[in-house]
């Protein structure tokens, strides 16, 4: 499976535009296109797709879910989600086949027969899973996304993604909730963009799940400001990918946000979710 079907790129082409505008070095620059261009072409590709939508109708499942929840399976792994219309953006891939479900003359989104997803997109009126939040909100989001992933595939959180931005940028920062950041040189023309650059949290001060390191890339914004993304596995087979702007939430506020999101995402597992193939294996044993 190529990198991006497995890492939830979201707008790389105007990610790019943006580093260009910040005057990076040619060098610097040389270096991203490298390591990002080869994707942009399957890219353009896959947001072209249309996603689909269906309406949910709980009541029509044969055993109802009594808080008229959704289920949605991402791998493995069965979510138990409050939502009546159900995006579908990206079917399973073929070449990623999935366990049968206990019982497929359900309708989809029923216990029996869940929704199978390559990605879940959640808009902002998933705020259902952002209840106990109150400043900031799912409002501050750009993009909340799921994704079906490998289990040996963790996006930003391993590899050398903060190493090496600690390689190209000199200034070193520190917050008060213990991100520590590298960053480029302040560009006076852009002090909105001051806290572009690549930051991490000391494992030893936020545990993240399978023995991660919690990163975070913030980039230059369109057409001002920062924007940044968190990527990691969340679950077994889903990883977590989120985007915001530190003019809708602060920085400080991230380790917080990370904390609660992570945090409902979990409360909404099916444990021992049961399916056919599953059932299958056991009745041979």
């Amino acid at each position: 499976m190529s990198t991006l079907r497995r890492y939830g790129y979201g707008d790389l082409g105007l990610t790019l535009k943006a580093l260009q505008r910040q005057a990076l070095s040619p060098w610097i620059w040389r270096k991203i296109v490298g390591l990002s261009g080869s994707f942009l072409v399957l890219l353009f590709v896959l947001l072209a797709q249309p996603a689909l939508a269906m309406e949910f109708e709980p009541e029509k499942c044969p055993d109802p879910d009594p808080e008229g929840k959704a289920y949605l399976s991402l791998g493995e792994t069965v979510l138990r989600v409050p939502i009546r219309t159900l995006n579908i953006p990206h079917a399973p891939y073929a070449d990623s086949p999935l366990p049968s479900p206990p019982d497929a003359s359900q309708p989809l989104g029923c216990v029996g027969n869940p929704l199978a997803q390559q990605s879940l997109i959640i808009d902002f009126s998933f705020s259902a899973w952002l209840s106990d939040r109150k400043t900031p909100s799912a409002a501050s989001l750009r993009e909340f996304r799921l994704i079906r992933a490998e289990p040996d595939f963790y996006g930003l959180s391993q590899g050398s993604f903060y190493v090496s931005g600690c390689d190209l940028f000199p200034r070193r920062v520190r917050l008060g909730n213990g991100l520590q950041g590298c960053l480029p040189n302040k560009n006076p023309e852009h002090p909105d963009r001051d806290e572009v650059g690549r930051y991490r949290l000391d494992p030893q001060d936020y545990v993240m799940p399978f023995g991660q390191t919690f990163v975070m890339g913030c980039s230059p914004d369109i057409p001002r400001g920062v924007v940044c993304s968190v990527d990691y596995k969340v679950l077994p087979t889903v990883n977590l990918v989120y985007r915001f702007s530190t003019d809708r939430m602060p920085l400080e506020d991230v380790v917080e946000f990370d904390r609660m999101l992570r945090a409902q995402i979990e409360a909404s597992v099916v444990p021992d979710y049961k399916w056919r193939l599953n059932e299958d294996q056991e009745g041979l044993q």
